[in-house]
């Protein structure tokens, strides 16, 4: 698989369309929820080469930190259509998308 290096090459689109990439992604995010440390630091350190992004997660954050971040990877890969109930991975280990929550909703309480 190819390094995604936006500072050196700026034409490089990441294979979205490619199932074994995104299966591959799909599995990274699983494995930021390992409870090995350098398991998740892998996982992390290969999503940010594979496509420039961190979401605000890091393998050393404390698990509140990290379930946020990885949330934020989850809607990433949903957003994409990358991960629908028809792709998880066998387990199911990927939560659902976060709901948007509105300014109205927030304001009602």
């Amino acid at each position: 698989m190819r390094r995604y290096r936006p500072d050196l090459d700026a034409a490089f689109v990441p294979p979205f369309g490619d199932p074994q990439f995104q299966s591959d992604l799909r599995w990274l995010v699983v494995m930021l929820q390992s409870d090995d440390p350098a398991v998740r630091f892998v996982a992390i350190e290969a999503l940010a080469s594979l496509v420039g992004e961190r979401h605000g997660y890091a393998a050393a954050n404390p698990l509140p930190e990290r379930a946020v971040a990885v949330q934020r990877w989850t809607d990433w890969l949903y957003a994409r259509g990358l991960a629908t109930s028809s792709v998880l991975p066998p387990t199911g280990l990927l939560p659902p998308p976060s709901e948007p929550t509105s300014n109205a909703d927030a304001n009602s309480t």
